[in-house]
């Protein structure tokens, strides 16, 4: 359960591509990344970080930033 490993599943999936943070189904992704490598963090908090990030950037946004501002609403 650690944030580099979540950052290398981001690497293996989007191979340096962006995150279209308006795309339902990426967002569903990366809370699913999240939560399965966070499983005792509730999801809700999960969502609710995601959502602030999402609402927070802009429309395409490299995978690693967008964990790292997941991971500063979430500390």
């Amino acid at each position: 359960m650690c944030w580099k490993s979540l950052e290398n599943k981001c690497k293996q999936i989007y191979h340096k591509q962006f995150i279209n943070v308006t795309d339902l189904a990426e967002r569903k992704l990366i809370i699913s990344l999240i939560s399965d490598e966070f499983p005792d963090v509730p999801r809700l908090r999960i969502i609710h970080a995601v959502d602030k990030c999402i609402h927070a950037s802009e429309h395409r946004v490299p995978p690693i930033a967008f964990l790292n501002k997941v991971q500063s609403y979430m500390s």
